[in-house]
């Protein structure tokens, strides 16, 4: 169910699914109190959509406003992204960055505090380079020092 130029951005069936979670989403700080583990749950059961690219990040941003009340749409982000880069496999990196930079996304509007974030998920490298490239440079900035 791949997107068509010039579409939405996400097609009926996956819009479904976005739409889907909104209750939960909507009800997910009284879910934690009993299930702590479902912001980083949304985060598994979202990933291979991202993946596969039945949704993009904007799509995904869109749908984790609920999120923001209780600061929280970040941590499902990057869930997210977490759980894409298992499913992507050894590209997941460079492919998740490339989107990334792609839709010119930013973690306004999903985080008080991305660097936090960032540091937890270990998702340096949407800011910086990813792969053997990106490693070669940091040793370098390291040796130059």
């Amino acid at each position: 169910a791949r997107q068509t130029p010039g579409s939405s951005g996400i097609n009926a069936e996956y819009g479904g699914l976005m739409h889907g979670f909104q209750p939960a989403f909507e009800s997910a700080a009284d879910l934690a109190m009993d299930f702590p583990r479902i912001y980083d749950v949304f985060g598994e059961l979202l990933a291979k959509s991202l993946a596969k690219e039945h949704i993009n990040f904007k799509v995904l941003k869109g749908a984790l406003e609920p999120l923001r009340s209780f600061n929280k749409a970040g941590v499902v982000m990057c869930a997210v992204i977490k759980h894409s880069l298992t499913e992507l496999g050894t590209k997941g990196c460079m492919e998740i960055q490339r989107r990334w930079g792609k839709e010119k996304m930013s973690w306004t509007g999903l985080t008080d505090n991305p660097a936090q974030l960032i540091e937890e998920y270990k998702l340096d490298f949407l800011s910086s380079s990813c792969g053997e490239e990106g490693a070669t440079t940091k040793k370098n900035q390291k040796r130059s020092k």
